[in-house]
């Protein structure tokens, strides 16, 4: 493997004018600097362009929409355009601490199975930290399991805006359903292992589009079923998606099966056991810690 990889940042923006300047800022002063910065500007309406013009560094190259694509559509477009070993995602306000891509690369170097590396997540609102984010280490020898082991815990998934392998994202198609980023990571835990450490930060907005699963089913245009039913059809989806990406064609049909009804049961047991518990909480206050 090349010891200076080079990575791809997809960077979609929609209205990004007042923290775009900070994400970009917080890249190009990283210290690992083979990297490419892939914007593309969802129809903005604000002076997003006017912000990014700021900046001259070679590796930004800027794409301005003529019409929204969507939220999906706009993710996927800055991955089409990717062209380096490693590719991550970045929000446009977001911003990493100056050494998340080195140390994330040396992950790599040290270890040919990982499919993708992430650093702690660190959620604010506004210039207030909130919380951490949920740890996410899946690197047991079976794939199976590191799929389950995913649905099982994953919450806020911080973990997409790691970085992960070009060879094994290009495989995965991002779909326009509540809950698909959880897809995407559940398929490349598939693919290789994913590993989480502690040195280094990736600083996480909260707010917008992904500030609740309302506005989220709102952004993307999705039925209205998914309000009143969503982890039910979420399941579902995440069971199917075994049978739709190239990444589990290794596994005969019967495999996939018995492997969609294991996720499928896995994701509805674990609201079921959440919902349970605070249900008993008010029941015997005080009684369950």
């Amino acid at each position: 493997m090349n010891q200076m990889p080079k990575i791809t940042i997809g960077l979609p923006v929609y209205n990004g004018e007042k923290t775009i300047a900070k994400a970009l800022t917080h890249l190009l002063n990283q210290t690992y600097q083979n990297f490419e910065i892939i914007i593309s500007d969802n129809a903005s309406t604000d002076k997003t362009q006017a912000e990014v013009e700021k900046f001259t560094d070679e590796r930004i190259s800027y794409f301005k929409q003529s019409e929204n694509l969507g939220s999906t559509g706009n993710f996927n477009y800055v991955l089409r355009k990717a062209s380096g070993e490693f590719f991550m995602w970045h929000s446009h306000d977001d911003w990493i601490d100056t050494d998340y891509l080195e140390k994330c690369i040396k992950k790599f170097m040290d270890n040919e199975d990982l499919s993708l590396v992430t650093g702690q997540a660190k959620y604010y609102d506004g210039d207030q930290f909130i919380r951490l984010g949920e740890r996410t280490q899946f690197d047991q020898n079976s794939a199976c399991d590191r799929v389950k082991s995913y649905y099982t815990v994953v919450t806020d998934n911080g973990v997409f805006y790691g970085v992960m392998r070009l060879a094994h994202i290009s495989k995965i198609e991002i779909r326009n359903v509540l809950s698909g980023d959880w897809m995407i990571i559940a398929a490349l835990a598939y693919a290789g292992k994913i590993i989480h450490f502690d040195e280094t930060f990736i600083n996480r907005a909260l707010g917008g589009t992904s500030r609740s699963y309302a506005n989220i089913i709102k952004s993307l245009k999705l039925s209205p079923l998914y309000h009143y039913f969503p982890y039910a059809i979420v399941s579902v989806d995440a069971g199917l998606e075994v049978f739709r990406c190239q990444i589990y064609d290794d596994l005969s049909f019967i495999r996939k099966t018995v492997f969609a009804c294991e996720i499928c049961w896995t994701i509805n047991y674990r609201i079921f056991k959440r919902r349970a518990l605070k249900v008993l909480k008010r029941l015997m206050p005080g009684k369950l810690s």
